[in-house]
């Protein structure tokens, strides 16, 4: 059932307080349903889409204003059951708009249990001209068959129109556990954005920064990280980016960084293209949404 709260309680003090919980389920027929959901303020999804024939669910995240200030803060939890599949991105990016003092703050946790597969692939995420932002997000897979499929994707202000993140702060957390037990756990910090962006020990000058990653049987990553390694060559965009592939045990890390955020997403979405067939056995076919 969904849940609704009246206006003053959606708004605190002029901050939106918005959470989305879902919890997916495979039913026997093989499709996989939304069991609940439960939202709080401008944070919903309209309905589960199937445009595959396995079943599997593909989920749009819908938050209304578009945009996080000071003192925002954006709650997400997906528990898929298992044997679940499901697809989830966004319809555009997300914001965090220049903040004063206060922090904007976006907490995801995805958790992904036995036989379930999990594709995360949401839209960047920018940090505008003097932004305050902490961004975490944690996968949790419960047993041995689970997969995850993801990326973390920022932009440091709108190199675009020339408007760069000279001042604020972002946090950003990335954490994935396996059965309690530790697969990855970093985080970036910085308070002088200007110094870091343009330091050859920071990003050199760029101001995309994007993680992908793929946890799945290793014995499957290891023949990807060849195949990676070669898109990274090939790509039409190539001497605009920095890349790095790195396969840690079960964590296939897949690193992008440039200054233009349409070469690092069309990498993304190639690394996906390719790793979909080998990892999950599918096709990969852009998600609908992504065309409006």
């Amino acid at each position: 059932m969904l849940a609704t709260q009246s206006a003053v309680s959606l708004k605190q003090v002029g901050h939106w307080q918005a959470e989305l919980e879902l919890n997916l389920e495979k039913r026997a027929s093989g499709k996989t349903v939304v069991a609940s959901r439960h939202h709080t303020g401008p944070y919903v999804i309209q309905r589960a889409f199937y445009p595959e024939t396995d079943g599997s669910a593909h989920l749009y995240l819908l938050h209304p204003p578009g945009g996080m200030v000071g003192g925002d803060r954006l709650t997400l939890s997906i528990s898929l059951g298992e044997g679940a599949e499901a697809l989830v991105t966004a319809p555009s990016a997300g914001k965090i708009y220049r903040c004063l003092s206060a922090t904007a703050t976006q907490k995801q946790t995805l958790n992904v249990g036995t036989g379930a597969t999990l594709e995360w692939l949401p839209q960047e995420m920018i940090i505008f001209e003097g932004g305050r932002a902490a961004l975490t997000t944690s996968v949790n897979l419960e047993g041995e068959t689970s997969q995850f499929i993801g990326w973390d994707f920022v932009c440091l202000g709108r190199a675009a129109n020339e408007l760069w993140f000279e001042t604020g702060e972002l946090s950003q957390t990335l954490r994935v556990k396996r059965a309690g037990k530790w697969l990855l756990n970093e985080r970036l910090h910085f308070d002088r954005p200007q110094d870091f962006i343009k330091a050859n020990y920071g990003l050199a000058g760029n101001t995309v920064v994007a993680t992908a990653l793929f946890v799945a049987c290793p014995a499957k990553l290891k023949l990807l990280v060849d195949e990676l390694r070669d898109l990274v060559q090939t790509h039409r965009f190539a001497a605009e980016l920095l890349t790095g592939v790195t396969l840690v045990r079960e964590v296939l890390i897949f690193r992008v960084m440039g200054r233009d955020a349409r070469f690092v997403r069309d990498l993304l979405v190639q690394a996906w293209m390719l790793a979909r067939p080998k990892l999950l056995g599918r096709s990969a076919e852009h998600p609908r949404i992504w065309m409006t």
